[in-house]
């Protein structure tokens, strides 16, 4: 395995963007660094000091790309791939930690280019492993996080499958019956993105102490008023709940942030990405993004604050 080092990486209340959210952000794009340019980056994750994300090779395939930021004095090890077989479908990488509080990484392998008859797998920074648990014969798994070993992830196939689900040391739970297209966890909650249908998102959340709880809306997407809007790439990172937010109708990109609890207030960085941003990863206060141009560092680091 070349550059990037898995055992470095270590180091809801019920509101809307039903306001004119981008409209509301007046300064320019900021000086944002490039991390790479390949300009096939996409499906960004961080965790520490380490970025993962997924690109297409020049022979067509997917590889599952790396890069570790150092805070020694000296030049950076430039992006590298990890040592796991290529793709014909992107992969969906997500980095955490294992039981242990080791680095580690879980994504999807699908059956093709289809999409279709995928399972979750898991790279210990030497072996890649199909994950236990969250992988079946009749049932298509994918979307998948991992915290602590604690793996949450998306199933669909028949009605028996569908769900949003947890996988630890016990028994495979199913926590909700809607299929998430992304998800994320960070200790006892779990966040979702659910798309019922092309015209509407939603970011979910689901705090596992809570007995008979549910889940709750953190933030959605609207088609009212004249506005159209979309929310994807639910996050953890420091007590906060990231999500990117676009315009469709002006086609502007900003990063929001809850805490994700009930009566949250939703808060939105003080500028736009540049671009046709796909994916996020935030690190503490470190935004990375991919838009078409590569992976990039948001450069100075986003500000952000609540709206009327």
């Amino acid at each position: 395995m070349r550059g990037f080092q898995l055992n470095k990486v270590l180091g809801a209340g019920f509101l809307l963007a039903s306001i004119t959210v981008l409209s509301l952000v007046a300064s320019a794009w900021g000086k944002d660094g490039p991390v790479t340019t390949d300009r096939t980056a996409t499906n960004l994750t961080a965790f520490g000091p380490g970025l993962a994300w997924t690109r297409e090779d020049a022979d067509g395939r997917n590889r599952l790309a790396s890069y570790t930021r150092i805070s020694t004095l000296g030049s950076q090890p430039p992006p590298a791939d990890l040592a796991v077989r290529a793709s014909d479908s992107p992969f969906d990488p997500d980095l955490g930690v294992d039981r242990k509080g080791k680095p580690a990484i879980v994504y999807t392998r699908c059956g093709g280019v289809s999409g279709r008859n995928c399972d979750v797998y898991g790279f210990d920074g030497k072996v890649e492993s199909k994950v236990r648990g969250a992988s079946s014969s009749n049932c298509s798994e994918f979307a998948p996080s991992i915290w602590k070993g604690i793996i949450a992830f998306a199933r669909s196939g028949s009605k028996r499958c569908n769900g949003l689900y947890l996988k630890g040391r016990g028994p495979m739970l199913r926590l909700d019956k809607r299929v998430p297209a992304d998800t994320d966890i960070r200790g006892n909650r779990i966040a979702y993105l659910y798309t019922p249908g092309a015209r509407r998102t939603v970011i979910r959340t689901i705090t596992l102490s809570r007995q008979g709880g549910g889940s709750q809306i953190v933030v959605a997407g609207v088609r009212a008023q004249g506005e159209r809007t979309r929310v994807t790439n639910p996050t953890f990172s420091g007590g906060y709940l990231y999500f990117l937010l676009e315009d469709l109708r002006r086609n502007d990109f900003i990063v929001g942030r809850s805490r994700g609890e009930r009566q949250s207030v939703l808060q939105f960085s003080d500028r736009k990405l540049p671009g046709d941003v796909d994916s996020i990863g935030v690190d503490g206060g470190t935004v990375y993004y991919t838009n078409g141009r590569g992976v990039l560092q948001a450069n100075p680091a986003l500000k952000f604050s609540a709206r009327d």
